[in-house]
């Protein structure tokens, strides 16, 4: 089973290549963002005593798409300070999931807290494009995303967002869902960026998705963009949402990201 989901999300040509590889509680240091990818868009940010989950969904099948990787042992995640959603898209937001892990606060896009089931709503709290909240000693920023937002295709008004996550001496960029675009330049203009999070897969055909998503060659522009001197990939390898192979995302990053000026890891934790 292991070995079978590395092979065909690319995680294991990751492996060899020395730039993936599992997390444990043991490399936590408090002053340093510990992160780990959970699969798909999620991801378990420890820092500054804080454990903060965003767009947890754990789902062992998305409509009749089947999840390709393990799902964590959500017994050791318990005790959840707070979970960032970006947006309302089913494979960014479930309340099951979200019931499961109890965070203690919910932060989701203003409108996108209709899409949560009764009990979720009363421990959320909407934001707004430029908002900005304290989450115990981290400030954290809702900037633009290049994104739909809705839950359904016919709905209207609903918007994505990103996150940047800062202790006052490093700051995390979580994209959620983008496709490329100068917000990401904007982004690094205004803040020093030590990590990105981003999304490298579900953008083929690229005519009808570019506008939704990046491609892994994208990504790594957008990396460029932030100023970011360390690069996380997300959204690939679990889902499969689009028309490219559940492997090809890896592959072209790992090309893509040869020479450029930041260095890239996937660190998980299943």
């Amino acid at each position: 089973m292991a070995k079978n989901w590395k092979v065909v999300s690319g995680v294991e040509d990751m492996e060899r290549l020395g730039h993936a590889s599992p997390i444990t509680w043991d490399d936590i240091e408090p002053e340093i963002p510990w992160i780990a990818w959970l699969g798909h868009a999620c991801f378990l940010i420890r820092w500054r005593g804080l454990s903060i989950v965003v767009d947890p969904v754990f789902k062992k099948w998305l409509g009749l798409m089947p999840r390709r990787l393990p799902i964590p042992d959500l017994s050791k995640l318990e005790g959840l300070d707070a979970a960032l959603i970006s947006h309302g898209h089913m494979d960014h937001l479930d309340s099951g999931t979200l019931r499961r892990l109890a965070p203690e606060k919910i932060f989701i896009p203003r409108k996108t807290i209709g899409f949560l089931s009764r009990d979720l709503k009363k421990c959320s709290r909407g934001l707004a494009m430029g908002d900005q909240f304290s989450i115990g000693g981290l400030t954290v920023d809702v900037v633009a995303a290049k994104h739909g937002g809705w839950r359904y295709p016919w709905q209207r008004g609903y918007v994505a967002c990103g996150f940047v996550l800062s202790d006052g001496t490093r700051a995390v960029y979580v994209t959620g869902d983008s496709a490329y675009g100068p917000h990401f330049r904007e982004v690094g203009l205004s803040r020093n960026i030590d990590v990105a999070l981003l999304p490298i897969g579900a953008y083929s055909p690229q005519w009808f998705l570019q506008k939704r998503h990046m491609n892994p060659e994208e990504a790594c522009q957008a990396a460029c963009d932030l100023g970011a001197k360390e690069v996380i990939p997300f959204h690939f390898g679990t889902y499969r949402l689009s028309l490219e192979t559940v492997r090809e995302p890896a592959d072209r990053f790992i090309e893509a990201a040869k020479g450029q000026p930041w260095r890239w890891r996937l660190p998980y934790w299943f």
